[in-house]
């Protein structure tokens, strides 16, 4: 065990010492006060103080207890910098890691004119605005040249790419790891991968100096890795800014903006890591079907958008009311059950989803991605529905090639009716989809 960071928590009465270890995510509490304490974390973090005067936040939500003696907690996320309190956070800046399969560099041209190297700089920032959560959110992607010393001399690269994102009227605390897990959540979508991650994360601020006012990092934020290695997928499988366009600033705002009880965004049928690629599971098919059903909702495929369904309902509750009346009447409960019944009424998930197929299907039937006939397809996604359905109620059945292959499927129609949704092109998604973004 090698001990990282040593101090006391901030903000009590009571003096409370802190250790940090076992590659920053773990913290021993030393309480060494007669009574229990109660810790209430500042804007979800831990205030803590070090031996060496930076100041280490721990994220925590919620207040809680320490009783005398020591304390053991795990945390997935820390802050550290210098007078992190006395900051205001403007956003965070993303470096390196799964950014190299979604920007192209193209920063650094060297020619030879001559004979000699003739060395130009592009600006190949891209930029974009967005407005979510009653915030104005700017976007800022480029790639930098650095310059290396080795045994045979100097040698120029341009392989590092970093996003900013950027808040000008500026965010708490407790806003931070939102903002962190939307840029998270985009990059797994652009990605079809759940194990990424950045090579740094800084907390931005802005500085003025000599009249001008620019943006500074200030702290770094730690976030744990669970993943036993990052994905090492082909970047042309990977779905790159320059790919989406103007589509960032609608995809950004809809994974931002979503709210905890409508997940219209939801990833959870992502692989976890490589190995899980091409496994398919009762939970992977269940999440596939949530999806589509989320998906179908977004494009208006339900019953009370259906004039046809809303005859029908309005037809039977007119037959309702008339037996209602009649003289063989049942008891008004009854009727009240019925009437609720009716209002949960909506097409069959199956319906939803092949409606959803046919306005794409000119997109995902291509010979890279697709088999087979479209009323083989159709069939295939009732049977992936009738196991959805069996598995989720506690039976038992054997996931076969047939769900395999109309998972793969489906899980493209998921990428397609998505980024249709934001706006991407659609000759840009074909060209996706036969790459095999979801492989």
């Amino acid at each position: 065990m090698e001990n990282m960071n040593y101090g006391k928590i901030m903000g009590t009465d009571e003096e409370v010492r802190v250790v940090q270890y076992d590659e920053g995510f773990s913290f021993d509490f030393i309480n060494e006060n007669k009574k229990q304490i109660s810790i209430t974390p500042q804007n979800d973090f831990i205030q803590t103080r070090t031996m060496s005067g930076d100041d280490l936040l721990i994220f925590k939500k919620g207040a809680f207890e320490l009783k005398q003696g020591l304390s053991h907690y795990q945390s997935d996320i820390y802050v550290l910098g210098k007078k992190i309190k006395n900051q205001s956070c403007v956003g965070l800046k993303f470096t390196g890691g799964i950014l190299a399969k979604l920007f192209t560099p193209n920063r650094l041209e060297i020619d030879m004119e001559n004979g000699e190297y003739k060395i130009k700089c592009h600006d190949d920032a891209i930029d974009y605005t967005v407005m979510a959560k009653g915030k104005k959110i700017h976007l800022h992607i480029e790639s930098h040249i650095s310059e290396k010393q080795g045994i045979s001399g100097k040698t120029l690269d341009n392989i590092v790419t970093s996003m900013v994102v950027s808040i000008p009227s500026g965010i708490c605390m407790d806003e931070v790891i939102p903002l962190y897990n939307a840029v998270l959540k985009m990059c797994q979508f652009l990605a079809f991968r759940k194990n990424i991650a950045f090579d740094e994360i800084a907390l931005l601020k802005n500085e003025e100096y000599g009249g001008h006012q620019f943006i500074t990092e200030y702290a770094e934020l730690h976030v744990v890795n669970r993943f036993k290695a990052l994905t090492n997928k082909d970047w042309f499988r990977c779905i790159s800014f320059e790919n989406l366009g103007g589509a960032v600033v609608p995809l950004f705002a809809a994974i931002y903006d979503e709210k905890e009880k409508k997940p219209y965004f939801s990833l959870e049928f992502l692989p976890e890591d490589e190995d899980d690629v091409n496994w398919i599971t009762p939970d992977r098919i269940k999440k596939i079907c949530t999806c589509l059903e989320c998906e179908a909702a977004l494009h208006k495929i339900t019953a009370e958008d259906n004039p046809s369904f809303q005859k029908l309902i309005y037809d039977v509750r007119q037959l309702v009311e008339t037996h209602e009346k009649s003289s063989d009447a049942l008891q008004p409960k009854t009727y009240d059950l019925i009437r609720g019944s009716i209002n949960h009424w909506d097409l069959a998930a199956g319906d939803k989803i092949k409606a959803l197929f046919h306005m794409y299907k000119e997109i995902l039937i291509q010979p890279a991605c697709f088999t087979g006939s479209i009323k083989s397809f159709e069939d295939s996604i009732d049977a992936f529905i009738k196991f959805r359905n069996t598995t989720t109620h506690g039976n038992y059945m054997k996931v076969t090639g047939e769900h395999a292959d109309t998972a793969a499927n489906l899980m493209n129609l998921i990428y397609i009716s998505r980024l249709d949704r934001i706006g991407m092109q659609k000759s840009v998604i074909t060209e996706k989809i036969c790459a095999g973004v979801v492989y």
